[in-house]
């Protein structure tokens, strides 16, 4: 199992934590918060909600990422994860009508 790195998704890091369970038993989380201190809770890519999710179940607290994009990129995560089955040209195409729909109504009933 490769140990990831603040490159990795989310997924990877949840995955690693399952086989760490597995190998290490009760001193999976610190080994984990271990590496995770070494650079990866500021990545966009491995910080996200679902990360943060698992973590909390398994009795671990990672602090949210408070860059200005973490929002949208965990939300895009959500959303693209929920729709992964549709494909992601399709997800980007109803993100991509969704915002045009918001741009319209407001030039068209709110402004001015």
């Amino acid at each position: 199992m490769v140990i990831p790195n603040s490159n990795s998704a989310a997924a990877q890091w949840i995955e690693w934590h399952k086989w760490l369970k597995n190998e290490v038993g009760s001193q999976a989380n610190d080994v984990f918060m271990q590496q995770w201190a070494q650079g990866a809770q500021g990545s966009w890519a491995s910080n996200s909600a679902e990360l943060r999710s698992y973590a909390k179940t398994q009795g671990m607290n990672i602090e949210g990422n408070f860059s200005v994009f973490s929002g949208a990129t965990d939300t895009y995560s959500s959303v693209n994860s929920g729709a992964a089955k549709i494909g992601n040209a399709t997800t980007i195409g109803i993100v991509l009508v969704c915002v045009m729909l918001v741009a319209a109504t407001y030039f068209l009933f709110l402004k001015d």
